[in-house]
């Protein structure tokens, strides 16, 4: 449930982004090419995309949580897409 917990916490950010008690900075760079965002990203757009990973990963877990259960697996939520990252060992091996 923590990917559950994470989808409340981020939309309760973005409310408070789009109430203007945080303010919405450009997006670092490091996010802006992990997501594959756009050049004037914000940080309202960086939560935007990981608010969608974490609601895929939370229907993925309980995917597996009812295949253990014997119970029916629902829908599941896309995966954004997003850059993939090696491990720095991988580079040295």
């Amino acid at each position: 449930y923590f990917e559950e917990e994470a989808v409340i916490s981020y939309t309760h950010y973005l409310a408070e982004i789009d109430e203007g008690r945080s303010p919405n900075v450009p997006a670092p760079e490091i996010a802006r090419r992990y997501w594959g965002l756009a050049d004037d990203a914000t940080l309202r757009d960086v939560v935007l995309v990981v608010r969608a990973d974490e609601a895929h990963h939370r229907d993925v877990n309980h995917g597996f949580a009812n295949e253990i259960a014997g119970l029916p697996h629902g829908a599941v939520a896309p995966c954004p897409p997003h850059e993939t990252l090696e491990p720095a060992w991988k580079k040295a091996a």
